[in-house]
């Protein structure tokens, strides 16, 4: 008989079913309405009816390693490789393959694991709830399960032994980057005693000594319905989510709460580490990078969460902080790290972190630092804390700007002091904690100062300096290949050793088991793009009323189509230049205060793409946010720094050079797959280089070379600048306002008068030098690190190939299927990904933290084969509900507005997406076929960004093939 679960009055209670309610509350701060109700196994439920379509379910563990093996880690792996009701090797991959979801994830920190799963298809969110939930309390967790994802052996191209797995890879990739050095040696230095010194993750060289045997236990032990915290979010009510839960949590033994963790004990004085990462070393030192950080009281109440958020944007968190301006603009670093406060387990952190440094100066940039803070604590003022509380308010309320669900978000938000004991309903209800706190602040009460004495008087903190170390990655593989030899020569190594080439088929029967929804379950039209165009002048202006809760989100496109890829490199680093160089009428310190105050922020983003007739849509936007209230100053912001930036500042214009040049290379290890994915495109033009020229090796090069230039010749570079400001504010424009109706009209003259300001200015064309370096067709570009990046791309429109909506879902099909299962599980990388551009053609294959290089090429080589043998009826069917979801995936306002301008440009008009959406509909695995004849024919440009080692094989086994650069 079916149950059904309803909320009734009870004693002056409410429950619901077996759940009893222990908190509700009205959340207007995010529109919503919150619920935490607690099973009678001891498992608490928050509940959040949202306006918002995407339905949310995600459930966390608390879970307390007591080593480096990373067991929580290999264990959320392993968790989604088959369960009872459903025993296949991948249902997690079946999930992606063919689900219309918008957050799919699991997520590993040092003392929860995390599962969150979201879709705002109803039918599609109950099939990825009941996937999940069997995964997490009845896996198979069988031995090659944990021998894929963990670890285990296999031969290298010389017949030695040596580790693979995907778990193992990943952490040695991480490990690579002078970023995850960093903060792994931050946390465990700050509490070494407790759960948050070990590598949660898991240690490369730990991670052998893990077991099979210890993995069971371990999910045994935290994997109950005692122990866990789930989130329910959605449009209405969570009957039937509930109903689940009781089911399931009734089945189950209860288990027991995890213990509570421990509080590190206090240091009795400041503690300094020193560490390295692989890295070269130039005749200029500046490789080293320098953190300080200290560990914070546990259990902090909203206020004092929220006094700590507002410090941190007053101290690390923008480009006029006083901890920015005394290193960097010094010249003692290059740049300031993301850091400041944070949520990260029983004890939040505050960390000041810079790269760029001189390692043998890292004292005196320790005691600059802390100067920093004392001068910071005896200068604080109104007009530094009002945009500082501005700008924590703004980010509040309006939460992520990107495609992540808003339960998702409130999630996050809830879950840092909710998994500690405290109320989760507390951390969205914020809006009396602000009014508080504002008033204190503005009233003149000390309390940010009396935080940075504090900061200032603890012993519990942490320095550590990070140096480059030109031998690091050769000791290291040296120490890895002789523990893979001496647990190979062991019994337990040959256990370990296994061949996983050809074990990933899955029979017809057991896929069926996993659900699926039919192609009539998806809608045939795309959501509609509400673009109101006009002209004004020479420039375009576009319209788009969406609800956006008050909030007028602006983007003001300079049109940089017509230059060359070295000036569009000019372009990207401009764009950085006019935000930070001061204008004619007030310094750069002034316009950071006005902006904080007056927006919710203000950045620039380059974009180009090909365009439906074939022609290049190229623009540098500067994106700007702010209340309807104040959208007249987000105008007159724009207005100025166009019109009058300071471009001839060389001390300020040499920081933003170092800046973007320091970021840059940071991300060069953790997004390796970015930048071999933009080099590839570069080879197809005229869009692919200049998007490679504005964010990639390319703007890498010229950020170098403009850095030796202010030094030797500045007057250059300042005159380049600005002739490019000059030429490109007197093109036609395209300012794209998405605000609601109310907001728009109010909105509207501010904007006539930014474009009436910016029409009729005459521009400088600037000298047409093309310095494009022809590119290899087989491309090398070496760097520091131990894992790879692999890229192959073609042209499938060169082959013929008729332009379609088929030819995404082929893609998605690739690199849900045939790459996750040869280059991920089978050859060890972190990850696989197969990228398409309907515009240009332009397709693209990538791997992530890759242990290999020739044999991923060779697995996209046989990839046209795969789709020339033409996938299973229930493949295509999977891969054409994927690319919908992935087309119709819920925004909020801000981005999906940006997302049409895009589309706008590109002449991407309704008729054509909704005919390219029939074509999807439609497909067959004969046309994915036809796209693999396509794909072998013209799939023959490579790209390798990967380590010395690496390379050197590659030499070995194909001398000359590779073209190589070394990029230190």
């Amino acid at each position: 008989m079916e149950r059904h679960v309803r909320l009734v009055d009870f004693g002056g209670r409410f429950v619901t079913g077996e759940f009893a309610l222990q908190a509700e509350r009205e959340l207007p701060e995010i529109r919503g309405h919150g619920r935490l109700l607690r099973h009678a196994s001891g498992a608490e439920v928050l509940s959040l009816r949202l306006d918002d379509p995407n339905r949310v379910f995600a459930i966390a563990f608390r879970t307390l390693p007591a080593d480096s093996t990373g067991i929580a880690h290999v264990l959320e792996h392993c968790v989604l490789c088959g369960s009872r009701r459903y025993p296949i090797r991948k249902p997690f991959v079946e999930l992606m393959k063919g689900s219309l979801q918008t957050y799919l994830n699991a997520v590993t920190m040092p003392d929860t694991t995390v599962y969150p799963v979201a879709s705002p298809n109803e039918t599609d969110f109950r099939n990825l709830m009941d996937v999940y939930l069997d995964a997490m309390f009845a896996p198979l967790l069988t031995p090659e399960t944990f021998l894929q994802e963990a670890w285990r052996l296999e031969p290298d191209p010389e017949g030695r032994p040596s580790f693979q797995g995907v778990v193992y890879n990943e952490m040695k990739g991480y490990v690579s980057s002078p970023l995850g050095v960093l903060s792994e040696a931050t946390r465990r230095e700050l509490f070494p005693d407790t759960v948050y010194g070990h590598g949660y993750g898991g240690d490369w060289s730990a991670i052998p000594d893990l077991t099979h045997e210890a993995l069971l236990a371990f999910h045994q032990r935290y994997y109950a319905p005692a122990n866990a915290l789930v989130v329910l979010t959605g449009p209405d009510d969570p009957t039937w989510e509930l109903e689940v839960l009781a089911q399931k949590f009734d089945a189950l033994p209860n288990g027991t709460l995890a213990p509570a963790v421990a509080e590190q004990p206090a240091f009795a004085a400041p503690r300094v580490v020193r560490a390295s990462y692989p890295g070269t070393r130039g005749a200029r030192r500046r490789d080293g990078f320098l953190a300080l950080a200290w560990a914070l009281g546990a259990g902090p109440d909203l206020d004092e969460r929220l006094a700590w958020q507002v410090l941190d944007r007053l101290l690390v968190g923008s480009l006029t902080s006083p901890l920015r301006r005394a290193l960097v603009e010094s010249g003692i670093a290059e740049d300031m790290l993301s850091g400041g406060y944070a949520e990260g387990g029983l004890q939040p952190t505050f960390r000041v972190a810079f790269s760029g440094l001189d390692p043998s100066a890292v004292d005196d940039a320790q005691a600059v630092a802390l100067d920093a803070l004392a001068g910071a604590a005896e200068s604080l003022d109104a007009a530094e804390i009002e945009p500082a509380i501005n700008s924590v308010e703004f980010a509040l309320r309006e939460g992520a700007v990107g495609p992540v669900p808003a339960g998702i978000q409130h999630m996050h938000r809830a879950l840092p002091s909710w998994r500690h004991g405290d109320d989760p309903l507390a951390a969205l209800n914020f809006s009396d904690a602000l009014l508080r706190l504002r008033q204190r602040l503005i009233g003149g009460e000390p309390v940010l100062q009396r935080m940075i004495a504090g900061l200032i008087r603890s012993p519990h903190r942490v320095t550590v300096v990070l140096e480059a170390d030109p031998g690091r990655a050769t000791r290291d593989a040296v120490v890895e290949r002789r523990r893979a030899e001496q647990v190979g020569d062991a019994r337990e190594g040959r256990e370990r050793a296994i061949d996983l080439r050809g074990t990933q088929a899955e029979s017809p029967e057991a896929l069926a088991a996993i659900p699926l929804l039919r192609r009539t379950d998806l809608p045939e039209r795309l959501p509609h793009d509400p673009v109101e165009a006009r002209r004004t002048g020479v420039h375009l202006w576009l319209a788009q009323p969406l609800a956006t809760q008050g909030v007028v989100h602006v983007d003001l496109g300079l049109d940089i189509a017509d230059l060359p890829p070295a000036q569009a490199a000019a372009a990207r680093l401009l764009g950085a230049a006019l935000l930070a160089t001061g204008t004619a009428r007030r310094d750069h310190v002034a316009l950071g205060r006005w902006i904080g105050r007056a927006t919710g922020g203000i950045a620039t983003e380059p974009w180009a793409a090909t365009c439906r007739n074939g022609s290049t849509a190229a623009r540098l936007f500067l994106r700007g946010k702010a209340l309807a209230e104040r959208a007249g100053e987000l105008c007159e912001i724009l207005s100025e720094i166009l019109l009058t930036a300071r471009l001839d500042d060389v001390a300020r214009l040499r920081e933003v050079v170092l800046r973007e040049k320091a970021r840059l290379e940071a991300r060069l290890v953790p997004a390796g797959h970015e930048f071999v994915d933009l080099r590839l495109r570069a080879g197809f033009g005229p869009a692919g280089p200049l998007a490679e020229a504005t964010a990639g090796v390319t703007y890498l090069e010229y950020l170098r070379d403009a850095a030796t230039a202010l030094d030797e010749r500045p007057e250059t570079l300042t005159a380049e600048l600005a002739s490019l400001r000059d030429h490109l504010r007197g093109r036609a424009l395209v300012c794209n306002v998405t605000a609601d109706p109310a907001s728009q009209s109010a909105t509207e003259p501010h904007v006539a008068r930014l474009l009436d300001t910016l029409e009729g200015s005459t521009p400088t064309v600037p000298a047409a030098q093309d310095a494009t370096v022809p590119l290899s067709r087989t491309e090398a570009i070496e760097v520091p690190a131990q894992v790879n990046f692999v890229g192959l791309g073609g042209d499938l429109h060169a082959a013929g190939l008729t332009p379609s909506g088929v030819t995404e879902a082929a893609a998605r099909h690739l690199a849900n299927a045939w790459l996750w299962d040869q280059v991920r599980v089978e050859g060890g990388a972190y990850g696989a990904l197969c990228r398409f551009d309907a515009m240009s053609g332009v397709v693209t294959m990538l791997s992530y933290r890759d242990p290999h290089v020739l044999r991923t090429l060779g697995t996209y080589r046989a990839a046209a084969a795969h789709l020339r043998a033409g996938p299973s009826p229930r493949d295509v069917d999977a891969a054409v509900i994927a690319t919908v979801g992935a087309q119709d995936r819920p925004l909020p306002a801000g981005p999906r507005g940006f997302a049409a301008l895009r589309r706008y440009l590109c002449g991407e008009d309704e008729a054509w997406r909704n005919a390219r959406r029939s074509e999807l509909l439609g497909a067959t695995a004969a046309d994915f076929a036809d796209v693999g004849a396509a794909l072998e024919e013209v799939a023959t440009r490579v790209v390798v960004l990967g380590g010395a080692e690496a390379l050197d094989r590659v030499e070995v086994a194909r001398p000359k093939w590779l073209s190589r650069t070394r990029l230190t």
